[in-house]
Formats: structure tokens, sequence, C-alpha cells
């Protein structure tokens, strides 16, 4: 299971992978503080980006899991079936350059971060 949270208090957008999905992805997920993303969006999965898979699971149309590269980006995956996906954009400085996300339900983890008064 995936649960993307932001957090109000502390200003951090978080993913937690748990259960069976930390093996598939290889990772339990990360956090960023909120003033690290540059750009966020909801995304069809067909238009993702083709990325080389290092290290997790790449399944095509089944399971897409875990750390995944291109041309110097290292972006957080995980995501199933789900035609609809939340993407999220950081500066240089944080551990990954962007997640994709299958979340239940896109446009409220969108709206959940555009509140916060360090989103930019």
């Amino acid at each position: 299971m995936v649960e993307f949270d932001v957090d109000p208090v502390s200003f951090e957008a978080s993913v937690t992978i748990s259960g069976m999905d930390i093996v598939w992805a290889l990772s339990r997920g990360d956090t960023q503080p909120l003033g690290r993303i540059t750009a966020a969006a909801v995304v069809d999965r067909a238009d993702a980006p083709f990325m080389w898979r290092a290290p997790g699971t790449g399944l095509p149309g089944i399971i897409m899991a875990g750390t995944f590269r291109r041309k110097g980006r290292k972006e957080l995956w995980f995501h199933r079936k789900a035609a609809r996906l939340l993407r999220v954009e950081f500066d240089e400085n944080a551990r990954f350059d962007a997640w994709l996300l299958e979340v239940p339900d896109p446009d409220a983890a969108l709206a959940s971060l555009g509140p916060a008064p360090c989103f930019r």
C-alpha cells in the first residue's frame, strides 16, 4: 500500500510505502519539505516518460515501483493500473527529482498541496 500525505504543521509531503509493496519498490518512501516542490499535476499514465528501473520492479501494465532513472534524473514511482497519476516535481536539493504516484483521488491529493504557503 502507498500513502500520500501533506502535513500542514511541518510543511512536508510524504510518500509511505508499506506491506509487500516495500519489496516491489525496494523503498519505504520519501519525505520532502513543501518548499522543495517546483510543480505538481495530475497526468495520464500513458504520458509517463520511459525510464530505466534501478532498483525496483518494472512490469508495464502491471506494476511500476521503485527508483527510475533517465538522463541524470532520479524519480520515485509507484503505480499499477490507474489511468491518472499524481506527479510532484522537486528542486535540485531533493533526494528524488519527482514522484509519480497512484493515489485514490489524484485531484484531491493535488489540491492538498495547493494551500501550503511555501508551495510554488
